[in-house]
């Protein structure tokens, strides 16, 4: 993908909308476009972090462990919460 196409789809993000030209160009031309498939691990729990990750399309899931084993967390819910 040119760096003009990511650009508008960068700007078409409901998250990124109000990020001024420059910094989407920056973000453009400093990231990397990466596709995964069904399954695949973003960032594995022994594994740093690797960036910022923007979602363009598609969906995706996050999973944490906390000692009772792995659970599917999604939206607000607070990973860290014990207590409820």
């Amino acid at each position: 993908m040119t760096t003009p196409g990511l650009i508008d789809r960068l700007a078409a993000h409901r998250t990124l909308s109000a990020v001024p030209p420059h910094e989407m160009e920056w973000i453009a031309t400093h990231g990397s476009l990466r596709s995964l498939d069904t399954g695949d691990v973003l960032t594995a729990k022994q594994g740093p972090v690797e960036g910022l990750h923007i979602v363009l399309s598609g969906h995706f899931s996050i999973h944490v462990d906390q000692g009772s084993g792995r659970r599917k967390i999604s939206g607000n819910e607070d990973p860290f919460n014990r207590h409820g």
